[in-house]
Parts: structure tokens; C-alpha cells; sequence
């Protein structure tokens, strides 16, 4: 069984019972019983009916009321990058204006930038052979 459904059961058990014992006290379903009194003072019928009401509302809340599930936002951050110079500038310290502070050109996405400017990708340098002694 779903231990979650366990503690929300636990969690709404007493809302639900002080509600039925609410409503069964104030008795609004009979005028031949006794009529309830608290400190002395008799209850009126529009004062039963609230009791009734308001106990109502508690069991309504307990049995049918589910928190509701908050949306994460998502944020995405997008690198950019100078396609003059090449210098990469991080989601956060991007300039307001999206231009290079050097170059003062427009700033494109990072990604796929080398895919969409093959020419600008730096084929020269080999990447480091495998070391046989790497331990």
C-alpha cells in the first residue's frame, strides 16, 4: 500500500472526526432531542444550523480537498558566443544587449554554433595520444 495515501489519511483524521462530532452535537436533525448548551446557554436553531454548516465545510475539506501540486519553473540558460572572436560568454554574464563587448557584433547561441560554422572550428590541433602509463 502507498505510504503517502497512509499519512494523508493520518493528516485529515481529526479534521474528519472534529466534524462529525461537530455536526451530531449540534444536532440540527431533531428538535425533540435535548438542545445542546455550552456554559449554560442554550443553543438557538440558526446557531445549530452554523455549527452544522461549519462542521460540513470541515468534512468536506478533509474528505475531498487535495493540495495542489506546485509547478516547477524551468528555467533554461542558453550560452553564447562571439562568431568574430569566439569568446564564450556564460547564461549569466551575458550583456543586456546581446553584443560582444569587443567586437560589437550580435551574440549567437553556443549551441550547435560549430555545427551551423564549420569553417570557424579549429582543425589543427590533434587531440593528446592515450598515455600507456596512466595508472
Amino acid at each position: 500500500m502507498n505510504t503517502d495515501k497512509i499519512l494523508v489519511f493520518i493528516q485529515k483524521l481529526p479534521t474528519t472526526l472534529a466534524a462529525i462530532l461537530l455536526i451530531t452535537w449540534s444536532k440540527p436533525y431533531s428538535s425533540d432531542l435535548p438542545l445542546p448548551h455550552l456554559w449554560g446557554y442554550t443553543f438557538s436553531m440558526p446557531l445549530r444550523l452554523g455549527l452544522t454548516a461549519v462542521g460540513g465545510a470541515f468534512l468536506y475539506y478533509s474528505l475531498f480537498y487535495t493540495k495542489p501540486k506546485k509547478i516547477k519553473k524551468i528555467e533554461t540558460y542558453e550560452d553564447k558566443i562571439c562568431p568574430q572572436c569566439g569568446e564564450v560568454f556564460i547564461a549569466d554574464y551575458i550583456p543586456e544587449d546581446d553584443f560582444c563587448s569587443k567586437c560589437k557584433i550580435p551574440l549567437e547561441p553556443l549551441k550547435d554554433f560549430y555545427k551551423r560554422h564549420p569553417e570557424l572550428k579549429d582543425l589543427e590541433e590533434t587531440p593528446p595520444e592515450i598515455m600507456n602509463d596512466i595508472k
